[in-house]
């Protein structure tokens, strides 16, 4: 109930704060100031890579040939990977963007395997900064089926019953007033000198994943052990840490770098063949993301990347990673 409680007030602060009219004293810093030209419309093209990871427990006195065979039996599943393309409109440093899928990225099969659906929303001021994603995926396929030995054609490494939500926020203070996160990820401002900050952050996720039945390779069972044959399992979270971000202009040009580690406690519930278990473990958020780009008066354009990470530190663990890169260019009127 807590949990629930502390979730629901972090995504009614996140929503607040990326619905609300950025402050009016942001305009009049020397180290960040906005454009002549009041709109920027920007476009982008990018590449999210999802991984999502089922790792055996660590067992106890284990020997090297037990680790070995641990290590060896963890679980990666891709879904289909796919471009996506992105339009944003900001007036004065406020606005939002939307992505959307341009095509898929089948790697050699015939037919993709998943249906998404994407949502992220960020905005950020000179003091406060948020990000809300919400990831809807069915349908995965087994990513290192040789090393499990599977062929391409054994059902179990296409599997379009597996099934994962996720919905995370995170809102964190910016420590440094001439740090600009729009001038680097939005381009909606322009960094006139070079700053470094701290940044606290405060994050929760839930996690919703099923599958029609377990979601371990009948060959990889044995190594799960008593947590053998988990097909489904609710998991939510909320953690706090800290960060650090690093921003240099030179001339037109940006390169920015930030990243935050949180530390927190998670609530798990999953179904397994001995039944359901209920747990309560400690699990880590990672975030980083950079940038480097031109940045003129009239135009600009760069790329990007963004790594986030979600996973519990005990019992069977569950990884999530995303990867994504992206091209950006656009022009301000």
């Amino acid at each position: 109930m807590i949990l629930k409680i502390t979730y629901t007030i972090l995504l009614l602060i996140t929503s607040a704060i990326i619905l609300m009219p950025g402050y009016a004293d942001e305009t009049d810093k020397s180290a960040v100031s906005l454009f002549d030209e009041p709109l920027t419309v920007r476009f982008s093209l990018e590449v999210p890579i999802f991984l999502l990871c089922l790792k055996p427990d660590i067992g106890e006195n284990e020997s090297v040939r037990d680790e070995k065979i641990r290590e060896d039996s963890h679980i990666t599943y891709m879904p289909d990977m796919r471009v996506n393309g992105g339009l944003g409109l900001y007036y004065k440093g406020f606005g939002a963007s939307y992505v959307s899928k341009i095509f898929n990225i089948t790697a050699g099969r015939n037919k993709a395997v998943t249906n998404y659906t994407d949502i992220r929303l960020k905005n950020y001021y000179r003091k406060f900064g948020a990000d809300l994603v919400y990831m809807d995926y069915k349908g995965f396929y087994l990513a290192d089926n040789k090393s499990h030995g599977y062929s391409a054609e054994d059902p179990e490494t296409k599997r379009s019953d597996i099934h994962l939500r996720t919905l995370s926020a995170s809102a964190f203070y910016i420590f440094s007033d001439n740090f600009s996160f729009n001038a680097a990820f939005m381009q909606s401002e322009r960094q006139n000198v070079w700053d470094w900050t701290l940044l606290g952050v405060f994050s929760a996720v839930h996690q919703s994943l099923s599958g029609e039945y377990s979601l371990i390779p009948g060959k990889n069972e044995p190594a799960f052990g008593n947590n053998s044959g988990i097909n489904s399992g609710e998991f939510s979270g909320a953690a706090a840490g800290a960060g650090f971000g690093i921003t240099v202009p030179y001339q037109n040009y940006l390169f920015t770098a930030v990243s935050y580690f949180g530390n927190g406690y998670m609530h798990r519930s999953y179904e397994t063949f001995q039944g359901e278990k209920t747990v309560y473990d400690g699990f880590y958020r990672i975030n980083a993301k950079a940038s480097i780009g031109y940045t003129g008066n009239s135009y600009f354009f760069g790329m990007s990347f963004v790594f986030d990470s979600i996973a519990n530190y005990s019992g069977i663990r569950i990884l999530t990673n995303t990867y994504t890169t992206e091209l950006y260019s656009g022009f301000r009127i």
